[in-house]
């Protein structure tokens, strides 16, 4: 880009740095052991962003873990802006209900989960969410678990095996424990309706390797959603346990389905949760005159 507009100021974002530990390979081996080839895919993967990231003025990381992924010689000319949240249009809006692809119509009367995937896989704890639902559904007969996103076969990390998706791959896991008439896959959705199913939400699980933080996570905290997240860095940018969230270990599903049987004893985090948006990642008070003043310093 220097070449062709020598003169023009470039401001790039640092959305993130691959790396071999302390990021998303090998974190979960489960899944991906992060030996053999895949160190040297993350140096190639990282070449061409370190020469565009070595041309420009300003590098903007969104969030702290994102930034700290960087090599130090980057960090010079590096500020953390998040892209902001609006928080006018994103909130808890009442007597939300939301109409299911069956003719069921949900009004948040009774427990509702909600869980939000690009993509179903395991970088954003599919399969950990997958295996706590079945101690969730017999400890809270009346909930309904809302799994909204698409069943690619790949999305941000590995494919599922076979071919198959990742929804298929944990089925044949968790699949005869769960009812289909309470844990239900909407497929991707509208925006809007998204936002309907946060309103009525009593508790939105967010879980992630140590990756991109997903614009859906302070979505969720902005509806006034009680968020349970995994312990990752990326979480903890956002989420201190017991003051605007909860958080748990990654890997321990039991735990997840414990924290998610009786929600309403930690009601008074879902406040805090929308005040930490507001204070910190409001688009329009916030983030927006942030950008808007480093590109009126570099001009």
């Amino acid at each position: 880009m220097k070449e062709i507009f020598p003169d023009a100021r470039q401001i790039l974002v640092g959305e993130f740095y691959y790396k071999t530990k302390g990021g998303d390979v090998g974190f979960d081996p489960e899944f991906n052991d992060g030996g053999g080839a895949d160190g040297f895919k993350v140096h190639a993967k990282n070449a061409v962003m370190a020469m565009s990231y070595a041309e420009a003025d300003r590098i903007i990381f969104p969030t702290p873990f994102q930034g700290s992924a960087f090599p130090p010689a980057l960090r010079d000319r590096a500020l953390i802006i998040h892209e902001g949240i609006d928080t006018d249009r994103i909130n808890r809006r009442a007597g939300a209900r939301l109409k299911l692809g069956d003719g069921r119509e949900l009004d948040g009367s009774a427990p509702i989960v909600t869980f939000i995937n690009r993509v179903f896989e395991p970088m954003r704890g599919f399969h950990m969410m997958m295996r706590a639902l079945p101690g969730l559904l017999t400890a809270v007969p009346d909930v309904t678990v809302l799994m909204i996103g698409s069943e690619k076969t790949a999305g941000y990390g590995a494919a599922a095996p076979e071919g198959g998706t990742w929804r298929s791959h944990m089925m044949k896991e968790v699949g005869d424990r769960l009812d289909p008439q309470r844990v239900l896959f909407t497929g991707p959705v509208p925006h809007e309706t998204m936002l309907t199913a946060l309103s009525l939400s009593w508790v939105h699980v967010y879980y992630t390797y140590p990756f991109v933080l997903s614009w859906s996570a302070l979505e969720s905290m902005a509806c006034e959603c009680l968020f349970v997240g995994s312990d990752t860095p990326p979480v903890r940018d956002v989420v201190e346990h017991g003051v605007n969230g909860l958080l748990v270990d990654f890997f321990d599903f039991g735990a997840l389905s414990d924290t998610l049987i009786d929600p309403e004893q930690f009601a008074g985090l879902r406040t805090a949760a929308r005040q930490t948006v507001l204070r910190h990642y409001d688009q329009k008070r916030i983030c927006l005159p942030a950008w808007l003043k480093v590109i009126d310093e570099l001009l």
